[in-house]
């Protein structure tokens, strides 16, 4: 595979593919094989965080790959391929270049290199670290883990104010029911509290302890995404301390990176990026038998 992480694995160095691929290496759009399943249950309490790439990080841009192109009889020379999403053609983006020549020695596995990288900017968001028990686990770097959390999302709609009668003024009627909130009085801005059961009937609340207070209900959504592990490290207390890289995919489960830059089967670019020379116009060094 053209594509590869470097990683260490039992202590050795090693490489490992930086994209799904099947049997004879080339990049597969087939589902991930998820390795583990993380979620309240296996991991540790308040080990679990979250970290969003910065929008400079997140930027989109034009790549200008270097590589080492190989004669025949002759010394090698310097080549580059640029390549950029096929939407963004027609804008003027910053250029970064990446230098290659220390090991790429063909157009082609430069151009992939190209789409890599933009590929992974485009999709990598975020990352996650935690902590779980090292009993069963069977994880190594590049392996491809799912994880479920359960968020509160911030909705305007369900948040309000209530005042001293117990009526609730807030952006859309909230409909009758119970629900558990998040509130804090004005009197005691930097104290948050959380009550259960709390009664909502025709835009009024019938409990004294939560007159003249701000609140929002909570609404916990799950959701599980997949995640390619980049480092596991023991902890001093025996437990073990996994790194990983937001890998996106779809609902099948197929990585949406590997359909983004997967070539077609004649080896030409699938139309997704603007790579000039394009693929498949370089021809390549033909060595005598």
């Amino acid at each position: 595979a053209f594509l590869c992480n470097f990683i260490i694995k039992d202590g050795k160095f090693g490489l490992a593919p930086a994209v799904p691929v099947n049997s004879k290496g080339e990049i597969s759009v087939g589902s991930v094989q998820i390795k583990m399943y993380f979620n309240a249950g296996n991991i540790l309490e308040d080990t679990f965080q979250l970290e969003y790439l910065s929008a400079e990080e997140r930027r989109p841009f034009q790549a200008v790959v270097r590589y080492r192109k190989e004669r025949e009889n002759k010394l090698s020379e310097e080549q580059t391929v640029s390549v950029t999403l096929a939407e963004h053609e027609e804008t003027d983006l910053p250029v970064e270049t990446f230098d290659l020549t220390q090991f790429c020695t063909s157009h082609r596995h430069a151009a992939m290199a190209g789409m890599y990288f933009i590929g992974l900017r485009t999709m990598v968001g975020h990352t996650v670290q935690f902590s779980t028990t090292a009993s069963g686990l069977n994880l190594a770097p590049g392996d491809y883990i799912k994880v479920e959390t359960e968020a509160s999302p911030y909705d305007p709609a369900l948040t309000g104010t209530v005042d001293g009668s117990g009526n609730i003024t807030s952006a859309t009627p909230i409909p009758n029911g119970i629900y558990t909130v998040s509130y804090f009085k004005q009197s005691e801005p930097e104290v948050t509290s959380e009550a259960s059961n709390v009664e909502i009937s025709d835009q009024k609340i019938n409990n004294p302890a939560l007159y003249n207070v701000l609140f929002t209900i909570k609404e916990k959504t799950n959701s599980a995404n997949v995640y390619i592990v980049e480092q596991l490290t023991f902890n001093e207390d025996m437990t073990v301390q996994i790194s990983a890289s937001e890998f996106r995919c779809n609902d099948s489960d197929e990585s949406e990176l590997a359909i983004l830059i997967k070539p077609r089967d004649d080896g030409r670019s699938n139309g997704n990026f603007a790579i000039d020379p394009p693929l498949g116009d370089v021809p390549t060094l033909k060595r005598r038998a």
